[in-house]
């Protein structure tokens, strides 16, 4: 998958999308994928209750969303 701006591979198992559930702003990518793919949707009133269960797994999002605002110099939202 290729994710713009800016442009981004993503490997098997990885994941998008994390800036809009984690702040609650619009989404800021467009992500084309370059092969065969399944995509699954998690909305944000199920991700706060899988991760109220699995703090080690929101934890980990919230990580991976700050690297990759770092490397991006993308802004959080207000």
């Amino acid at each position: 998958m290729k994710v713009e701006p800016p442009s981004v591979r993503l490997g098997a198992g990885s994941f998008f999308g994390e800036f809009a559930l984690l702040e609650g702003g619009p989404r800021s990518a467009t992500v084309t994928t370059t092969m065969a793919s399944t995509l699954l949707i998690l909305d944000v009133t199920d991700f706060r209750a899988f991760t109220a269960h699995h703090p080690a797994l929101a934890q980990a999002v919230e990580q991976e969303s700050a690297r990759r605002k770092a490397d991006s110099k993308i802004e959080p939202h207000a």
